[in-house]
């Protein structure tokens, strides 16, 4: 059934699920290179070009049944968008793929999730799913391109914050000028009839993906490491331009793990670590980064071993909080009282600001 994101019956504008996810990797990852960059022209080009290569070349062929590989093509896209930038003179830290990887997790759902209502796997659409996201974010980055000018310190949480209320304004804008109700949001993520039972098989199929996850984050660890000692043995350590071999190496361990997991985490026609390929980036970002800023594993023996398992479940408890957010937000909502151009995608991106605003605050302090 073909689905577009304009309700016929109430003359509802909404995003997908998909496509929702897409604005909101558009949004971080221009918040990100606004507030950390060394090179914001340059990393903007990056990007610009991964998504043009992407929805030009790699899309046509990404669906459901090859998620494992439609991350691993992605990733390699931004990593390989920094080296030719490197390559063609570009002074850009290899670190910097990062700020790429949200929009890597948004591409990547546009090629591997479903429409919000199909029975299968359906191409996204062009207009509704890409170019409108990609407008919205766009006009949600504008307030954030003046912070960036006024203010000498920036915070990528201030950043996401900001743009997250730009999107209710201009939703509320539309609603009260066009008379249409327009809405950056998919009406699934704020749908109370489609919210998990709360059941112990719920619960057992939760921790069975976080504990997979958790296994996953070892062989991760070792990749990274692999790639580090590949670098620094047999490659010019002098040239930057090579470093993302590391995050390369942690990807392709990564995507390999996806396939094999997927196999264990579906039971009764159930799958569970709906969230596993974002887990994924998220992972592959966070992992290989102290590899790459060697500073931060320069430690010596016990030292070193306490870093690796204080990084480890940093990790694992991050991506604990996380995924439960994402499980729980509908019912942990339902007696609250919020505006509708606010629900759905927006509020989860201003607790995501929240969320990394604390980080930013320790890593300040």
């Amino acid at each position: 059934m073909k689905k577009n994101v304009t309700d016929k019956s109430n003359d509802n504008v909404n995003l997908s699920v998909r496509a929702s996810v897409f604005l909101a990797g558009l949004i971080l990852t221009v918040a990100s290179i606004l507030s950390k960059s060394s090179d914001i022209p340059v990393l903007f080009a990056c990007c610009a070009a991964v998504l043009i290569f992407w929805a030009g070349a790699m899309s046509f062929w990404q669906r459901s049944s090859t998620a494992a590989f439609n991350f691993l093509v992605n990733t390699i896209l931004a990593l390989g968008s920094i080296v030719v930038a490197n390559a063609v003179g570009a002074d850009i830290a290899s670190g910097e793929y990062i700020y790429m990887m949200p929009m890597i997790a948004g591409i990547t759902a546009l090629g591997t999730e479903k429409g919000d209502h199909d029975a299968d796997f359906r191409r996204f659409e062009p207009v509704n799913e890409l170019i409108i996201p990609l407008v919205a974010a766009l006009a949600a980055s504008a307030p954030m391109i003046l912070l960036t000018i006024v203010l000498d310190h920036k915070l990528i949480s201030v950043a996401v914050i900001i743009a997250a209320l730009t999107l209710v304004l201009l939703s509320a804008v539309v609603n009260l000028t066009s008379g249409k109700r327009v809405f950056f949001s998919s009406p699934l993520l704020k749908d109370y009839s489609s919210m998990p039972a709360a059941s112990m098989d719920a619960l057992k199929g939760f921790l069975f993906a976080r504990l997979a996850f958790a296994i996953e984050l070892i062989p991760a660890f070792i990749a990274a490491s692999l790639g580090r000692y590949i670098y620094s043995h047999y490659l010019e350590e002098d040239y930057d331009i090579f470093l993302p071999v590391i995050p390369l190496i942690t990807a392709i361990v990564f995507a390999a793990e996806l396939l094999i997991v997927d196999r264990f985490l579906t039971h009764d026609g159930k799958r569970y670590g709906r969230f596993g390929v974002y887990e994924a980036v998220s992972a592959v970002a966070l992992i290989s980064l102290p590899f790459i800023k060697t500073t931060l594993f320069e430690a010596d023996g016990g030292k070193l071993i306490l870093l690796y398992v204080f990084y480890y479940f940093s990790l694992l408890i991050a991506d604990i909080i996380a995924t439960g957010y994402l499980a729980t937000f509908k019912r942990r909502s339902i007696f609250s009282e919020r505006p509708a151009c606010a629900d759905g995608m927006p509020l989860m991106m201003i607790v995501g600001g929240i969320a990394i605003m604390c980080v930013e605050a320790v890593t300040l302090l």
